[in-house]
């Protein structure tokens, strides 16, 4: 065998049923490095040759932030998809969403028409849902609480619940839009409809989920609101509180969440897009700054003290220090261009003589090396042979 897969500590199999959030203090990359370390010095002893890390999105994570912590452990590490975030809101994830490659001047630019128009499309689409229909100015948000909280409107809720309730319905329409554009899918319910690229949900959402050509109160309802409705599956990522049951902690990426409020950062929307809305009236804007904010959403209110312990002091490391200074060994990020999760890719001033970056044309979250296209591959290909690597390709498609 050449290949060895880690469980990452508290995720699936290595996740109690119930976990002891007392525990939650010994959740963090350090730890995790130091778990891959000692697999790493025990495999050494039987397997020479040269040795790559590599995973995707959160794994890639862990791939870096291990070669950070132990940067002899192998030869080349290859994180896919993963992003390098310093602060707990990371803002530059939910412009790239709304924004696209127009937030990220240092990254190809999107010469796709279409691609450009569908993100100002879909972004005038969102300040409609902050601005309510003809009847009432608070509908859509009015809508939502109907269907995911105990409240009917806009009017009967303090201050504060609101502010939370708005963070929340700011935080859905961007996942839904981050669902499209990261995953080339939409989730409704326990329905999860996935496109062939985005061209295909593109022309999707303009014929028939929101036609361009005008749509309704009830596409919109359809679309967002009951969109991520909580499902029926056990390992649902979008399951939430219904009737006062709090099943997020049952998901599979439950643990990144509290991982994201500790230490890694996670998706923030930038509400100030909206503060002209009616939705944000009543709101200051140093209210509004604050907003959009992913862990509040994702976790259960007794878990929200995790983002108390944050402490961004490793990944300030690495994207200060490690990356462009102290790096002696090749490491190779890759990303897609149409991935959300590429606002916060290392950016071209990050990187040393020995990193790489590589932004894969038209991609997005769930592409691998056999999607590609061929000129990307073979890029990928040559910087691993410069590390020494044999490369062999496999036809495997």
């Amino acid at each position: 065998a050449n290949i060895v897969y880690v469980g990452y500590r508290y995720f699936d199999g290595s996740l109690a049923e119930h976990p002891d959030t007392t525990e939650w203090r010994y959740f963090d990359s350090r730890q995790a490095s130091a778990d891959l370390h000692d697999v790493s010095v025990s495999l050494h002893r039987l397997l020479g040759g040269k040795w790559v890390s590599t995973g995707k999105s959160k794994d890639g994570m862990a791939a870096y932030t291990h070669r950070a912590l132990y940067p002899e452990d192998v030869d080349v590490t290859v994180p896919f998809v993963a992003p390098i975030s310093t602060e707990q809101s990371d803002y530059t994830l939910g412009d790239y969403c709304f924004l696209g490659t127009e937030s990220r001047p240092d990254v190809t630019q999107d010469t796709d028409e279409a691609c450009r128009q569908m993100h100002d499309y879909l972004l005038q689409v969102a300040r409609r849902y902050c601005s309510g229909n003809a009847a009432d100015d608070h509908y859509f948000f009015n809508e939502y609480l109907r269907r995911r909280t105990a409240h009917t409107s806009y009017g009967e809720l303090s201050h504060q619940e609101l502010r939370d309730m708005v963070n929340d319905f700011v935080v859905q329409i961007g996942e839904v839009y981050f669902q499209l554009w990261s995953y080339n899918r939409y989730v409704h319910g326990d329905y999860f409809r996935t496109f062939g690229s985005s061209a295909e949900w593109q022309q999707w959402v303009r014929e028939e989920a929101l036609p361009v050509n005008g749509f309704t109160d009830a596409q919109m309802v359809d679309f967002l609101i009951d969109g991520l409705i909580p499902d029926t599956s056990p390992k649902s990522p979008f399951k939430g509180d219904l009737e006062g049951i709090s099943p997020k902690r049952e998901t599979s990426v439950y643990p990144y969440y509290v991982q994201a409020a500790r230490e890694l950062g996670t998706i923030a929307y930038d509400c100030r897009l909206f503060a002209d809305t009616p939705l944000f009236r009543d709101f200051s804007p140093e209210e509004i700054a604050t907003m959009g904010n992913q862990v509040y959403s994702f976790l259960v209110r007794e878990d929200w003290s995790q983002a108390e312990h944050y402490d961004n002091s490793l990944m300030r490391y690495i994207k200060s220090d490690f990356l462009p200074h102290d790096a002696q060994h090749p490491i190779v990020f890759v990303y897609g261009q149409h991935d959300p999760w590429t606002g916060a890719s290392i950016h071209s001033d990050d990187m040393g003589p020995a990193v790489r970056r590589l932004i894969v044309p038209s991609g997005y979250h769930s592409n691998d090396i056999y999607s590609f296209p061929a000129a990307t591959q073979q890029e990928l290909y040559q910087y691993l042979k410069e590390a020494g690597l044999e490369v062999r390709q496999s036809q495997y498609q």
